[in-house]
């Protein structure tokens, strides 16, 4: 069996049970990735609504709300979004006293400072550990879960009233041995795009120090807005960097750093990708908002 068939292969149980718990999903999966299906789709679903730029809440600084959705329907990312200190504070303080996993199977978890030691004792390196549900528990990330600046840049963007759909904090840890499907999982160094519903916004904001040596996101400015036929019909989310730079040009693609409390809102079909960590640990926090409720099987990573 080829690569690619053994890549749809893995992914066929997960698309039926999304299927059979949201039937609407199948629409969502055969013609989601493509420009002409999800123009309709926007013509048909969203209405206009004034922009509305609300107070600031104290949690977190953004530009205005008009601001964010210009930039966002141009390059497909925002940055300047700023986290006030208490709540940075509260969130690493939450990583680094809370277990982190490897996979959802993971059955005891680990402390992100005791990486290494783990390391010394597995036959490859752990690339990512996850919070998963445990999220729940940390104040701060509930309080900006509804936070009105992000609402409203959420909701003016997608065009329509949204509301959080996940909610995500995970390590990106300094490592060399890992293979190619350890990078798919992890999302690193493999540009894709996501499909979770037809529009959706994400918010990142990193908990740590950002250069080009701790994994910094990259994406690829405005390939939200524009798509070769290739990219469009195929059953793949991902695609190698030299595809995308021979399609968009080299000085499209953007490497996002910054100090931690920084963050930028994302198109989710924008190509982007996490980097290997090679010095310093990353820790981000994602925030996803949308206007429908996914599904309640959903996994992140079972449809890249």
């Amino acid at each position: 069996m080829s690569a690619s068939l053994r890549r749809i292969a893995v992914r066929v149980p997960s698309y039926a049970t999304y299927v059979f718990e949201r039937p609407s999903w199948l629409i969502l999966l055969l013609f989601g990735r493509l420009k002409w299906a999800r123009w309709i789709e926007r013509r048909l679903r969203t209405r206009n609504q004034p922009i509305t730029s609300l107070p600031a809440s104290g949690r977190v600084a953004s530009p205005d709300a008009s601001e964010v959705s210009d930039r966002l329907n141009k390059d497909g990312v925002c940055e300047g979004f700023v986290l006030a200190s208490e709540t940075l504070d509260e969130i690493r303080c939450f990583a680094e006293t809370n277990k982190c996993y490897v996979s959802y199977d993971e059955k005891e978890g680990f402390l992100a400072r005791d990486f290494a030691i783990l390391n010394n004792i597995r036959s490859k390196d752990i690339l990512a550990g996850y919070y998963f549900s445990s999220v729940e528990n940390c104040d701060a990330i509930r309080n900006l879960l509804s936070d009105p600046r992000l609402m409203s840049a959420a909701r003016n963007y997608i065009g329509q009233e949204a509301k959080n759909i996940r909610v995500r904090l995970w390590w990106s840890f300094p490592a060399q041995r890992f293979d190619d499907s350890d990078l798919r999982r992890a999302a690193q160094n493999r540009f894709h795009f996501d499909l979770n519903d037809w529009r959706t916004l994400k918010f990142f904001f990193y908990i740590t120090d950002v250069d080009e040596q701790s994994g910094p996101h990259v994406y690829v400015r405005g390939s939200h807005r524009r798509r070769s036929l290739r990219h469009q019909y195929t059953p793949f989310h991902g695609k190698e960097r030299a595809d995308l730079e021979a399609f968009f040009g080299v000085e499209r693609f953007r490497l996002i750093t910054g100090p931690a409390g920084s963050g930028f809102s994302e198109d989710p079909f924008v190509f982007h990708t996490g980097s290997v960590a090679c010095s310093n640990p990353r820790l981000i926090l994602e925030l996803e908002y949308g206007p429908y409720s996914p599904s309640p099987s959903y996994r992140y990573g079972a449809l890249g």
